[in-house]
């Protein structure tokens, strides 16, 4: 449980503001680096999770490919 936290609370802080986006590639790619080793179904898992909780302005472009996360303005 823990785990699961800190590693969406680290997905939270590396979204750009809108109109940037972020991958989940690019983000699986920022939290290896920082120690959390995950797979890349579950960063899509947390970012889907994220978003539809409707705590957080949480945004995806999912007209690209691969699909863009951002922070809605």
């Amino acid at each position: 449980m823990a785990d699961a936290l800190l590693r969406r609370l680290m997905i939270l802080q590396r979204l750009p503001e809108y109109p940037r986006k972020t991958t989940s590639r690019q983000l699986l790619e920022a939290l290896e680096l920082e120690g959390i080793h995950c797979s890349m179904r579950t960063v899509q898992r947390d970012l889907d999770c994220l978003s539809a909780s409707g705590l957080f302005g949480i945004g995806a472009d999912t007209d690209s490919k691969p699909v863009g996360w951002y922070w809605m303005a």
